[in-house]
């Protein structure tokens, strides 16, 4: 079928003085002696003449304007000669926001399908870790290598037909763009080959010196010295030997070291420029090195940002380094690959990776998140940071404290009625504590009782609000079915100091529920934290050590409990 396509023609190279004569395009058509007469083909749509058929074939498969018209005439007759066409290596240069990593590879691949084919093509990516997550599926810790973050300059690399022409640059999603792209060599793999990754953390300045207003020149000079002071004692430290990263990551290292798995990890330097958006200046955090794990450049940037505010010691990097520590987890919307190292493509395509710094700012704006985000985190980094050195190193921290929610959730149905009424007497003036709990009190919160105590008098609390009395004890029979107190403490922004109950005698076991919209504030109980927001929780508070944990945002707080009672 495909020999339909071909139009053969027989010319006595005799005809022609030498073979010279014959080279079209820069190819030599006919070899051999004068007087030899050989078939020569000819191509039915520019008429070059070719010395053999699979010459023809060649031309066909390279040329794109015959290999267009000869789709046109047969398709099925150019499936045929397409199928036989010499595969290359291309390599594309792309930019994607957080988590496109996987879109990034569906676009290239649609770009670079054959014409009429969709089998899908060889592609490795130097922001994934396809090779080094296979090794880890029968562990189930695919995730300590997951990919996360965007990328301002990652590269594929694509084994196809030679016919398919190079994507040119441009967006091709809202998310996913196309930098650039070139030939390389014919083994070049994007992920097997690279030699070094530098991944950069983008932050607003005035994340650097918050209480300055106006951010003037030398306050922002000086912050960032100071951070860059910081980082090269950092990167000092994580070059000094081998590390566990078990700390930073997102899975669990102990199984797979144990395996002898390819969990290493190693960063050679840590550095800060000064970047200017559209949204104000900023600071790139970079990070170079190879083989990251899941997590581990957001984990560094919250442990580093949280050192250099003076939230903890210096020294808490080097015990993260060595013990397994809850870290916290900054958010990957401004986590970004910035660029990669290959010891064997060629100056050209260094070149290309070169010019990406000219745009860098460009696509910083494109697929960078707001800076509104950093607002939301960077506190409560500093409530984690608190908590952090308040618990201590050997405490368990709970998930949500690392996850850094960006948003709390809504209060449940149960609770709106009770929340409705703290809210109001909240905008009007909360009452001050008495004496004695005033003492316990950290910063400006209040705090006051309802129920009976003794043989049934009441407390001051039951006449100054009596719209607090039914519903706040309805809510502990909804939530405890079993329980029935005589007392119910009710605070408001409250944290308090580490203590144990006392002052009404022996009391029965507590229950604690915290409200509002906050993040933080969980209690620890003992050196034992627990997230209490409407999560209730039963503890002995005359006996057991208790205190407040710090947080952002409208906290409530209401215990239960029996005074007098063992």
């Amino acid at each position: 079928m495909a020999m339909a396509l071909l139009r053969c023609a027989f010319v006595p190279v005799a005809s022609y003085p030498s073979i010279r004569s014959l080279r079209q395009g820069g190819r030599c058509l006919a070899a051999g002696e004068k007087g030899v007469v050989r078939p020569v083909c000819r191509c039915r749509h520019c008429g070059r003449l070719m010395p053999t058929r699979n010459a023809l074939f060649r031309h066909l498969q390279v040329e794109d304007h015959c290999r267009e018209l000869m789709c046109q005439e047969d398709p099925a007759g150019a499936a045929a000669v397409l199928r036989s066409a010499p595969w290359c290596t291309v390599a594309l240069l792309v930019s994607y926001a957080a988590g496109g990593h996987a879109a990034a590879r569906r676009l290239a691949l649609r770009c670079l399908k054959a014409t009429g084919d969709e089998a899908a093509l060889q592609m490795s990516q130097a922001g994934d870790a396809l090779l080094r997550r296979q090794l880890l599926a029968d562990c189930g810790q695919e995730q300590v290598l997951s990919s996360s973050g965007g990328a301002l300059a990652d590269v594929l690399s694509a084994r196809v037909p030679v016919h398919i022409p190079l994507p040119r640059a441009g967006a091709v999603s809202a998310d996913v763009q196309i930098l650039g792209a070139s030939l390389a060599p014919s083994n070049f793999e994007a992920e097997a080959d690279c030699t070094r990754r530098d991944y950069c953390y983008l932050l607003p300045l005035w994340a650097l010196c918050p209480e300055v207003s106006g951010q003037r020149s030398e306050h922002r000079r000086g912050a960032l010295r100071r951070l860059k002071a910081l980082l090269r004692r950092a990167g000092a430290k994580l070059r000094e030997g081998s590390w566990s990263w078990q700390s930073f990551a997102d899975g669990d290292l102990t199984e797979l070291q144990r395996r002898g798995k390819g969990v290493s990890s190693h960063i050679s330097s840590l550095k800060a420029s000064e970047v200017s958006l559209s949204w104000g200046p900023c600071v790139l955090i970079d990070i170079s090195g190879d083989y990251f794990l899941g997590g581990q450049c957001q984990r560094l940037v919250s442990l580093l940002l949280a050192i250099f505010h003076g939230w903890l010691p210096e020294e808490t990097l080097e015990t993260a380094l060595r013990e397994e520590l809850e870290l916290v987890k900054a958010p990957e919307e401004f986590l970004f690959l910035r660029r990669c190292g290959f010891a064997e493509l060629s100056r050209r395509n260094e070149q290309l990776l070169e010019d990406v710094k000219v745009i860098e700012a460009d696509v910083l704006e494109r697929v960078c998140a707001a800076p509104e985000l950093a607002r939301r985190w960077l506190p409560q980094l500093k409530c984690w940071a608190q908590t952090f050195r308040t618990v201590g190193t050997g405490a368990h921290l709970p998930a949500a404290t690392c996850r850094l929610p960006a948003a709390p959730a809504a209060a449940p149905e149960e609770y709106g009625e009770v929340l409705a009424l703290l809210r109001r007497l909240a905008r009007g003036g909360w009452p001050k504590p008495s004496r004695a709990r005033a003492r316990l009190l950290k910063g400006e919160g209040g705090s006051f009782s309802l129920g009976f105590v003794g043989s049934g008098q009441a407390l001051p609390g039951n006449g100054a609000f009596p719209e607090f009395l039914g519903p706040v004890f309805a809510l502990e029979r909804r939530l405890r079915p079993t329980r029935s107190s005589a007392v119910a403490a009710v605070n408001c922004n409250a944290a308090f100091a580490p203590h144990r109950d006392g002052g009404l005698g022996h009391q029965s076991t507590s229950l604690i529920v915290g409200l509002g919209d906050y993040t933080g504030g969980e209690l620890c109980v003992d050196g034992v934290v627990a997230d209490i927001r409407y999560q209730p929780l039963d503890f002995h508070g005359g006996r057991q050590k208790h205190w407040t944990l710090p947080f952002q945002g409208e906290r409530f707080s209401i215990v239960w409990f029996t005074p007098g009672s063992d």
